[in-house]
């Protein structure tokens, strides 16, 4: 779920019908506490976040939704707050990208999907994301990855990520480059618990933890097509 954060009705609902034409699930808010009420929520993937607020800054929400779930992503959108030093204190606050109005479809489509993937169910696409660690631990993961990977998401934390790739040392590149801060995108086989392999398209991404020297890395999956699979993910000990 993308919360969808904006106090003008207008801007607001063309955003969400451009994420919503291209299958994601959104649910809006139009001020801060509604912002702070989603954005911590259990299935929320991502926060679109304006600045200017009727009952408070964009900035000081997104410090506390990064507090609360510091790998889900927050993108802060404003018309208003347009200089250097504006997106300076929005980067500062933990948003993970600061786009300035206005941003065409396109580009707000590209942003969502570097963070979530492609998620259009109606044409046979699954897709996910993972936060792993400097040495490939992940720490966190998105409701889709069940899917992917078909382990509950409890059940993921803690496992390397790279082993649930054919490939692991192409995996093992893609994972000191993000480290390294240079991002990537190319297509994997993926092996899943107790299902056939199948390729993915997966874009990393570097995120910097505070307190941590070396830079985290999110893995967001693509998977092109369906897949016989069980009814629902399992927990695994």
């Amino acid at each position: 779920m993308i919360v969808n954060v904006d106090d003008h009705d207008s801007t607001r609902f063309l955003r969400t019908r451009v994420l919503t034409q291209e299958g994601y699930s959104v649910v809006e808010a139009a001020t801060a506490a509604g912002a702070r009420e989603f954005g911590i929520a259990d299935d929320t993937e991502l926060t679109l976040l304006d600045i200017n607020l009727p009952d408070g800054s964009g900035f000081d929400v997104c410090r506390l939704l990064k507090h609360n779930r510091p790998f889900t992503p927050v993108v802060m959108v404003s018309s208003t707050h347009r200089t250097t030093q504006a997106r300076l204190d929005g980067l500062a606050a933990g948003a993970d990208a600061y786009l300035m109005e206005p941003v065409p479809p396109k580009q707000l489509v590209g942003i969502i999907r570097g963070f979530l993937g492609h998620v259009a169910e109606d044409e046979g696409h699954e897709s996910g994301w993972v936060v792993t660690d400097p040495g490939g631990t992940i720490e966190a993961a998105s409701r889709g990855m069940e899917r992917v990977l078909n382990l509950t998401i409890r059940s993921l934390a803690g496992r390397r990520l790279t082993d649930y790739f054919e490939d692991r040392d192409a995996s093992a590149a893609l994972l000191r480059g993000g480290v390294a801060g240079q991002g990537s995108l190319r297509t994997m086989r993926v092996r899943p618990r107790e299902r056939a392999a199948f390729s993915a398209i997966v874009q990393t991404s570097a995120i910097t933890v505070p307190g941590d020297t070396l830079n985290h890395v999110r893995w967001a999956f693509t998977v092109e097509g369906r897949w016989r699979r069980s009814p629902r993910a399992t927990s695994v000990n």
